[in-house]
């Protein structure tokens, strides 16, 4: 089976109580949770973000949520274990999207799939569809999305780290017209097209690169100008 990795360090995930109350106040800003069990806990991820502030967490208690995610506040978005917490777009627009002038949102923890298969000359639907700048994307199982598992598009300086982004019929990662993003230790597997395509921008640093399998299931696709990394190993 061919894959393309990169780096090998996953972080455990942490169990929480799930009584907490909502929402509670931290030191950047408020918490608010989703699920568990706790009083004034909401049901819906949406439903938290629209009430949440800019600096604000909201923090999802394990199970699947059927949602479609606009996150357009600069908040932090944390699943209690990725690996269970499930957030499946139904098949159906991007699963989260960050949208425009919302600078250093935070993602992590969570199992995202099933976008949907909408696509044209402009845009398409993906798993996270990133559209600003200085955000981190981290410690997530990102698959099943027919045109794209992760794209980062118009969007500068945003780091991807300890993602698991695999079984996506098309690209698992896709950058376009972006400098300065960082996508480092994370494991990229059967992703049947491309594995990361890269193309008219640069100085996007990914590193560190192992092996990268060829032909097609895993590989790479980018315009030579476009990034930073060490020479690529093929085989």
């Amino acid at each position: 089976m061919s894959f393309l990795f990169l780096g090998t360090n996953i972080i455990p995930s942490t169990t929480h109580n799930t009584a907490e109350q909502s929402p509670l106040r931290t030191a950047t800003g408020n918490t608010f949770y989703v699920g568990g069990s706790g009083p004034g806990n909401y049901s819906k991820i949406q439903d938290g973000v629209n009430n949440a502030s800019e600096g604000d967490t909201i923090f999802v208690y394990r199970g699947t949520y059927y949602e479609n995610i606009d996150i357009d506040k600069i908040i932090n978005l944390v699943g209690e274990d990725k690996n269970i917490t499930i957030i499946d777009g139904g098949g159906k627009h991007d699963v989260i999207c960050i949208h425009n002038d919302n600078d250093g949102v935070t993602l992590s923890g969570f199992t995202i799939q099933n976008s949907g298969n909408y696509s044209d000359e402009y845009t398409e639907d993906c798993g996270v569809d990133i559209l600003s700048n200085n955000n981190t994307i981290q410690n997530n199982v990102v698959s099943y999305h027919p045109h794209c598992g992760i794209r980062i598009g118009l969007a500068n300086s945003n780091k991807l780290t300890k993602n698991i982004i695999k079984n996506n019929p098309n690209n698992g990662l896709w950058v376009e017209f972006s400098d300065n993003n960082t996508i480092i230790d994370n494991i990229f597997f059967n992703n049947i097209f491309c594995g990361i395509e890269v193309d008219n921008r640069k100085k996007n640093i990914i590193y560190p690169v192992g092996p990268i399998h060829t032909p097609y299931i895993g590989r790479v696709d980018y315009d030579p100008a476009s990034y930073d990394w060490p020479p690529l190993l093929l085989m």
